[in-house]
């Protein structure tokens, strides 16, 4: 995981609560739509190729949004520098990256 953005947005889960009243739905199926139109729109902004992925916390409405990269042992084996880096990278980034 590389960038990660966290905002707590408790409207959300009122508003996913009444949207699964209003369709007869439950309350995760409405959140896991959310989840995927903020993953699309952050796609359509930082670009398709990026592995972007947001959770919405089902307690607080705080959404995560993060960008995941593909470690790989050596920059031989990195075929594409948008979706990966080197596990020596990873480690400057985060210490215990494995």
């Amino acid at each position: 995981m590389q960038n990660e953005a966290v905002h707590a947005r408790p409207e959300l889960l009122a508003a996913a609560d009444q949207a699964a009243r209003d369709k007869g739905i439950e309350r995760d199926e409405v959140l896991e739509a959310m989840e995927q139109a903020i993953q699309k729109a952050g796609r359509s902004k930082y670009g398709h190729e990026h592995d972007i992925r947001a959770v919405i916390d089902r307690v607080s409405g705080a959404i995560t949004l993060a960008r995941f990269l593909e470690v790989v042992e050596n920059a031989e084996a990195v075929e594409n520098e948008i979706t990966q880096l080197t596990l020596e990278q990873a480690k400057q980034r985060k210490a215990d990256a494995v």
